[in-house]
């Protein structure tokens, strides 16, 4: 069938219409989750120190992170070639980071966490 009309806000929900109404758009944080995987437990959900009033949107590490695994020192096996230490930079678009409100992309951040 196609993509929904542009008039329609089903596709993208807030995002949806002829033009993102951002007053509706609920803002985008970036989180820092920490898991225990041997218990299945949260140690840690916050939104990174730092960045509680920005408005972020597709944030990456670099590609030699994804899906693997860090070395367990306690099991001889890992789900895949582990990265040599967790990821320090995150790259991500910036909006508004003094009002915390959601905007349209104004530019590029790199986070040290």
């Amino acid at each position: 069938p196609g993509w929904p009309p542009a008039n329609t806000t089903e596709f993208l929900g807030a995002w949806g219409g002829e033009a993102p109404d951002f007053s509706c758009i609920p803002p985008a944080r970036l989180w820092r989750t920490e898991l225990d995987l041997r218990t299945g437990t949260c140690i840690s959900h916050a939104v990174v120190k730092g960045l509680e009033n920005c408005c972020i949107e597709h944030p990456h590490v670099h590609p030699a992170y994804y899906s693997s695994a860090h070395p367990d020192p306690d099991s001889a096996t890992t789900l895949s070639p582990p990265a040599p230490s967790p990821p320090r930079l995150v790259h991500m678009s910036l909006g508004d980071c003094i009002r915390g409100c959601t905007s349209p992309p104004q530019g590029y951040l790199t986070v040290n966490v």
